[in-house]
Order: structure tokens, then C-alpha cells, then sequence
């Protein structure tokens, strides 16, 4: 009874959410086009029915097992270490205010995964009313150190590395997709460990990557 009802009251919230949305952009044709777009977008083509689901993780499996037979370990360094004895240690996470989390929730690119229970549009829409519940799931991950097991599960889906390849053979790249919210923990982490590592200047000088303001062109002038 509770699973219908909840079932109907989504439908209902999903009718009344894109009338809204559709209303408000009667005006702009732009923006008509994409939420059209978005709705009747057509699934992505189906894996090559020769290749399995095994065949890609046997191959990624195998990929792995080269990498590390071919690298090799990095020395320690006792004068790196010394340099950086000083340095405050990150001993846990801190939580973060309801707040905060809000607009996290509303700056993130609202991209949707089949592991989501509602749009990612949605869940921005009605973020305040849920942001208590968010908020302590949020912070009781971040106190205690481990990340629900729903978050951790994604969708990953094989895409060709380029349009002219052999789609029958292994020129693919995993994506993997998260859910919304697990995103949005991975957002507060990342930027934690950001301010971490540049309070105590601990981060390369010649980095490039992961990094704000900088991109492959910064990297040229290193």
C-alpha cells in the first residue's frame, strides 16, 4: 500500500514539476528544445551482442594485472619526509553545515542516473525540504568514516573511444555513473582535501591536473 501510494504521489510530483518547468520556459524555445530533449532522448544503443558483460571485465581485468607487472615502485624518500614532518595531519573530515550542503546541491551539474530514485532536477527542487535528512546522512558519513553502501554502487557503461572503431572489439572506455548524491559527498570530500592540501602547500608546483584554474595549457608553460 505504502509503495503504491509513494508511487503515485512521484508521478504526481514528476506531472507537476515539468508542467512548471515547461511553463516557465513557455518563451524561450531554447530551453523548450532541451527539456524536450532531455525527456524523449533515446536510450543508448545496446553492447554488441559479442561482447558480454565478462568480455569487458575480463579485459579491464587483464589491463590491470599489466600495469602493475610493468611499473614500478617508487623509492621513499627520508629528506620529503623530514620537509613535511611538520605538517598538520588529516585526521578526519569535518561536517558541514545544512547550508553548505544546499548549495552544493544546487551548483552541481543536475546530471541524472538510472540509479537515481528522481531526477536530479527534482532532488534540486525540493533539496530544501529534504536537506535535514540529506544533511545528517552526509555527516554521518563524514564523522564515522564510511560511505553507504547505495552510493557506492554505479553504472557503468562502455563507450566507443572514437566513432570509426571496430565497435566488435575491445575500444572501449568504462564510464562509470554515480548517483546524484553520492556526487555531492565526492563534492565535499574533494573540496576538504583541496583546502587541506593547499593550506600546507602540499600540492606540486607543476601539477596541472585536478587542480582550479589550470588545464593542459598550464601544463605547457611548466
Amino acid at each position: 500500500m505504502f509503495l503504491s501510494k509513494f508511487s503515485l504521489d512521484v508521478t504526481s510530483d514528476k506531472t507537476s514539476f515539468y508542467k512548471e518547468t515547461l511553463e516557465a520556459s513557455a518563451q524561450d524555445p531554447q530551453k523548450l528544445h532541451n527539456i524536450f530533449s532531455s525527456l524523449l532522448k533515446p536510450q543508448a544503443p545496446p553492447a554488441p551482442s559479442s561482447l558480454t558483460a565478462e568480455d569487458f571485465g575480463t579485459f579491464y581485468t587483464e589491463k590491470i594485472e599489466k600495469i602493475c607487472q610493468t611499473s614500478t615502485s617508487v623509492p621513499t624518500s627520508s629528506t620529503s619526509h623530514s620537509q613535511h614532518s611538520a605538517t598538520p595531519s588529516l585526521k578526519h573530515l569535518s561536517t558541514i553545515a545544512a547550508e553548505e550542503v544546499l548549495q552544493i546541491i544546487r551548483a552541481c551539474n543536475p546530471t541524472t542516473c538510472p540509479l537515481d530514485p528522481i531526477p536530479s532536477t527534482m532532488l534540486q527542487t525540493i533539496s530544501p525540504d529534504l536537506l535535514l535528512f540529506i544533511t545528517t546522512v552526509i555527516n554521518g558519513s563524514l564523522t564515522s568514516g564510511h560511505l553507504p553502501t547505495a552510493f557506492k554502487i554505479s553504472r557503468v557503461i562502455p563507450i566507443l573511444k572514437k566513432p570509426a572503431l571496430d565497435p566488435s572489439d575491445s575500444n572501449y572506455r568504462p564510464v562509470s555513473l554515480l548517483s546524484f548524491l553520492s556526487k555531492i559527498i565526492e563534492c565535499i570530500v574533494y573540496n576538504q582535501l583541496s583546502d587541506y592540501l593547499q593550506q600546507n602547500k602540499l600540492c606540486g608546483l607543476n601539477q596541472s591536473g585536478f587542480k582550479a584554474t589550470h588545464s593542459t595549457e598550464t601544463a605547457l608553460f611548466y
